[in-house]
């Protein structure tokens, strides 16, 4: 017997359907672990062994694909629980992520704060070089400071690093060559060039999908290098597909080295599934709407085509630009903690309270911090102990 396996990583619960080649489906639901997505992956397939009764050793090289979404970036931008980034660009360039492209969200509502940078100020450093429009070496790079921007990095606890110089879509050699000083120096780091994320003109929109990739790729990358080795130690010999934002797949590697790839991946494929079954009932407009324990994923579906991007705003604040379903998310799901705004305001979401500890309804009882924030930053802190009643 062969069997196709479907994995989706949330924040909350790790789903897994299983199809085998008679048709005949299984269905596993287990709690992620947020620590290392990865773990609850090797669970779900252990569990579907025991409900197959067939040993996990057996039971792996009888699977002939497994496909994996995962919605672990997503959720890391819009609770902001991404790496520690810094970036290195041409020098009196570096506020160009900040100052975006100079429009607010809501460009009549001065009161709204822009949003916060994924690397703050003082971790974006410029460094001398100069290429010009046609790709002309202008003025050469200077290493010297690429070295001592990257201890600066190491000496604040920055794991990953995003390259970002202007008009390196036409000459990526300063990119490249302060990546060989990178790993040279700090061959731990996770580095993302401009030039290889996104080879294409528009600094911002270049510099942001650069720092959502660095943002996002750390934890990725551990954890499907975790997965694939125990997938492997297991038996399993094919290709692991990793679903990607277009709702198409890629490889491991790729996902490793490009994670912003998977954003919004998770709620990619749904359209497909809902195009299926609203054409069995005679309906080609449809909206498809995905709540999980972290966000809300809303998707539009006109005459039986899901609608496509090619950039958006992830959580409606930092933009990213690739082909992707046109995913609308939200940070407010079935585990979203509520807080304290200024003025004692009640906000919920978007942090999550995700598989550990997991949503009230769990009825673990614990004692949670309730906030009061100025923008970010906590001014009071309150405890409030939560009494969980068991049924409600």
């Amino acid at each position: 017997m062969k069997y196709v396996v479907g994995i989706d990583v949330g924040g909350t619960f790790t789903d897994l359907v299983c199809i085998d080649q008679n048709g005949a489906t299984d269905v596993v639901k287990l709690p992620s672990t947020p620590a290392n997505p990865g773990i609850s992956i090797i669970n779900s397939l252990k569990k579907l062994s025991d409900n197959l009764a067939i040993r996990f050793s057996e039971l792996l090289p009888k699977v002939d694909r497994i496909c994996h979404g995962t919605t672990v970036s997503t959720n890391a931008i819009l609770t902001m629980s991404g790496a520690k980034v810094g970036i290195i660009t041409t020098k009196g360039f570096r506020d160009i992520i900040e100052i975006r492209t100079g429009i607010r969200e809501n460009r009549y509502d001065y009161a709204v704060p822009m949003p916060e940078a994924l690397a703050p100020r003082y971790l974006r450093i410029g460094v001398e070089e100069r290429i010009k429009w046609n790709g002309e070496i202008q003025t050469p790079l200077n290493e010297q400071e690429v070295r001592e921007a990257i201890r600066y990095f190491k000496n604040n606890g920055i794991e990953t690093i995003a390259i970002c110089f202007l008009w390196s879509f036409k000459n990526p050699a300063h990119e490249r060559q302060a990546a060989e000083i990178c790993r040279d120096e700090y061959p731990e780091a996770y580095i993302s060039l401009s030039s290889s994320v996104l080879p294409e003109m528009r600094e911002y929109r270049r510099f942001s999908t650069t720092a959502i990739n660095a943002y996002v790729g750390p934890a990725l990358s551990r954890y499907i290098n975790y997965l694939l080795k125990e997938l492997r130690e297991a038996g399993y010999t094919e290709e692991l597909l990793i679903t990607q934002s277009s709702a198409g797949v890629m490889s491991p590697e790729i996902a490793s080295e490009q994670a912003m790839r998977t954003v919004l991946s998770g709620p990619a494929c749904a359209p497909a599934s809902a195009v299926y079954i609203g054409g069995l009932y005679g309906f080609n407009n449809l909206i498809t709407t995905d709540m999980g324990g972290t966000s809300f994923d809303v998707t539009l579906i006109k005459d039986a085509k899901p609608w496509m991007t090619d950039e958006t705003d992830v959580a409606g604040l930092y933009r990213i630009r690739l082909p992707m379903v046109d995913v609308w998310t939200i940070g407010a799901g079935g585990g979203s903690i509520a807080w304290l705004g200024v003025g004692k305001t009640l906000h919920v979401g978007p942090k999550s309270a995700g598989a550990d500890p997991g949503p009230a309804c769990y009825g673990r009882g614990l004692i949670l911090p309730l906030y009061l924030h100025q923008k970010s930053t906590p001014l009071l802190k309150f405890e409030m102990s939560l009494q969980f009643c068991p049924g409600v």
